[in-house]
């Protein structure tokens, strides 16, 4: 072997050069100078070879062993070879058939020189482990040069050919990468996520098989695996925003097997799919919170409230759509009177729920304590500016009385509502509008008054019902008065009616809330001096109004009873002399019978041996006793169902 001499040569490496394939993109590049591997044993010769082929302007890589000579073809991309064949150890017929045996040299030129002249014999060898060319020493650099350059020539051409379809390749990955992300990220299930995500990783790719899985609890999909044969032979690590590990994607089976920008492309799938699943599992958190919240906030049944029949219906929005703010109730008040709320907080997701649950308990409150439509909705507003300043709700409220058949309103931002007549025709409500809650911070929200006619029905609703994104809301209002007008009249079939009408596919939810006037009621309304000795008056008058409407005589001594201990506690109670006054009044509608007895000021100690068994006996006596102190005195409600039917 001869001295290596002065010649700048690559000793061969320590260890075996990894095999893992460079981009082919970036070795494909214009402009990069083409590289030639020249492999001598003698340093003379390989300096020689240099000099000849340095005017060409390539890159000249020169090694001295077939050792090292493989070493560099796993590192990079060459033109040519040209590979002296006497060399000690691995010779050149040894080396060529070594790379030839890569399939990412297989096809790379080697031009054999040798000093055994024009041997046909040796020649054949040559050729048969791969040579493309061959020159006998000594040659005429005109020639190396010349088919140095061809081969040269030959490799431009089809690295730029090579380059073109990468680009072309890499532009389609890209465009399906695109198109990936947005299909990932509108999955609304962590499985629908997953089997998105395995899709589009073969399909960008070209993999046979992919699989992903997630770390975590049993709880989460495992989707079946379907492995190649070889096993995973790339594999990439799901990583969510905030830098947590969630899981791999391993994909397996592509011909010719997975490349650098292969895994570029597919690690910013990953991140989008760790992104996309991220989200989904916040949302089905957030989302199951927040519906369960919603749906305890809503009545579970409606309370009977005497002279009037209500229904009611709520459906959440499409699949996918996020929990809304939509809520409604009915509120049993003071006097047999009525209470609808119906509202709609803006937004989506558990804040809204949040805020609806704090409007609904409030409006219980602000109702309850006797404040009248117009107070109630201001107290609202108040309470939703006091909240962090970002909530806006729509609301209407609604107040009647089953007696006199008057219906008080107010209407914040929400849409008007409709008052169906006995005949069937409909009326839109537009009056008592102003600006929805959470607007505007002067108060002063108007209230309207409207006279039902026994049979009358009020409805209210949600702007689910008429908004949709292909027609304007008067469209849809129009809509909903026709679908009245077709529907049936109790208030339940009517709410279901409409529903089943108009509430399917909707992208809102959508909140129904329908009051019906039952019929004219009868009522006897007295006022005394807190005189516990005008109870016995009373107590016959009540019992000659509940006989004149038919009621049986072990009711009446019941009854009258139950009376008896509510109007002695009433009379003897009140301390406050600025209204010495116990008010009773009697409402019977369609069997029926609620009595409130009222009086005011503040309650003395009960005195007397025979006191304090007032409030078992009248629980004993009827259906239901309710007793309601507040600062300005004590109401006591008694109800009771007559058996035989009122006159």
């Amino acid at each position: 072997m001869a001295a290596k001499g002065g010649v700048n040569v690559s000793p061969p490496p320590a260890r075996p050069a990894s095999s893992e394939p460079p981009d082919p993109i970036a070795t494909a590049a214009p402009g990069a100078r083409a590289r030639v591997l020249l492999v001598d044993d003698r340093a003379q010769d390989l300096m020689s070879l240099q000099a000849l082929l340095e005017p060409l302007g390539h890159e000249l890589v020169a090694v001295r062993s077939g050792e090292a000579a493989l070493a560099e073809l796993l590192r990079g991309e060459f033109a040519v070879v040209i590979l002296d064949v006497e060399m000690p150890g691995m010779d050149g017929f040894e080396t060529a058939r070594y790379v030839k045996s890569i399939e990412r040299t297989r096809h790379l030129p080697i031009i054999f020189l040798t000093s055994h002249g024009d041997d046909p014999a040796y020649a054949f060898r040559g050729y048969e482990a791969g040579a493309v060319d061959y020159l006998a020493k000594p040659f005429a650099p005109e020639v190396l040069r010349s088919k140095v350059g061809v081969f040269v020539a030959l490799a431009e051409a089809t690295a730029a050919l090579e380059r073109n379809r990468l680009e072309r390749h890499h532009t389609t990955q890209l465009e399906e990468l695109a198109e990936a992300s947005l299909a990932i990220a509108r999955a609304r299930s962590v499985a629908q996520a997953i089997e998105l995500t395995e899709g589009w990783a073969r399909r960008i790719v070209g993999a046979q098989d992919s699989h992903v899985t997630l770390f975590g609890g049993s709880s989460e999909p495992r989707l079946p695996r379907k492995a190649h044969a070889g096993g995973a032979e790339l594999a990439l690590p799901l990583t969510s925003p905030d830098a947590r590990e969630m899981g791999t994607i391993q994909l397996s089976g592509k011909t010719g097997g997975f490349t650098l920008g292969d895994g570029a492309i597919l690690r910013q799938l990953a991140q989008m799919a760790a992104a996309a699943v991220d989200g989904v599992r916040r949302y089905e958190h957030e989302h199951g919170i927040a519906d369960a919240l919603q749906r305890s906030l809503l009545p579970q049944r409606l309370p009977e409230i005497p002279g009037v029949a209500v229904g009611a219906r709520y459906r959440a929005g499409g699949p996918g759509v996020e929990v809304g703010g939509d809520w409604y109730d009915v509120i049993p008040l003071s006097g047999g009177r009525a209470g609808l709320v119906l509202g709609d907080v803006m937004g989506k997701g558990l804040p809204a729920a949040i805020v609806m649950g704090q409007l609904r308990t409030a409006a219980w409150a602000y109702a309850l304590e006797g404040h009248e439509p117009a107070a109630v909705t201001d107290r609202l507003d108040a309470m939703v500016h006091a909240l962090d300043g970002s909530h806006m709700a729509t609301m209407i409220y609604i107040e009647v009385d089953p007696v006199s058949l008057e219906a008080r309103f107010t209407r914040a931002g929400h849409p008007p509502p409709l008052l169906v007549r006995p005949d069937g025709t409909v009326t839109v409500l537009e009056a008592g509008g102003s600006v929805p809650l959470g607007v505007s911070d002067e108060p002063g929200h108007a209230e309207e008054t409207v006279q039902l006619e026994p049979g009358a029905t009020l409805l209210l609703y949600t702007d689910g019902l008429i908004e949709t994104r292909d027609e304007s809301i008067d469209a849809g209002l129009a809509k909903l008065k026709a679908a009245v007008e077709n529907g049936p009249a109790a208030p339940e079939p009517l709410c279901q009616h409409l529903l089943d009408t108009l509430g399917e596919d909707r992208s809102d939810d959508v909140a129904l809330l329908a009051l019906r006037a039952a019929g004219a009621a009868d009522a006897l309304q007295l006022s005394i001096a807190p005189d516990p000795a005008a109870v016995a008056g009373l107590r016959e008058q009540l019992r000659a109004w509940l006989a004149g409407h038919g009621a049986g005589e072990e009711e009446l001594s019941e009854i009258t009873s139950a009376f008896s201990e509510a109007a002695t506690n009433a009379t003897e109670h009140p301390s406050d002399t600025r209204r010495p006054r116990v008010e009773i009044k009697a409402v019977l509608l369609d069997s029926q019978l609620e009595i409130t007895v009222r009086d005011f000021g503040s309650w003395r100690a009960p005195h007397g041996g025979d006191r304090g068994r007032g409030l078992p006996l009248m629980e004993a006596l009827m259906d239901s006793v309710v007793v309601s102190p507040g600062e300005e005195g004590t109401e006591v409600t008694l109800k009771r169902r007559l058996q035989a039917p009122a006159t």
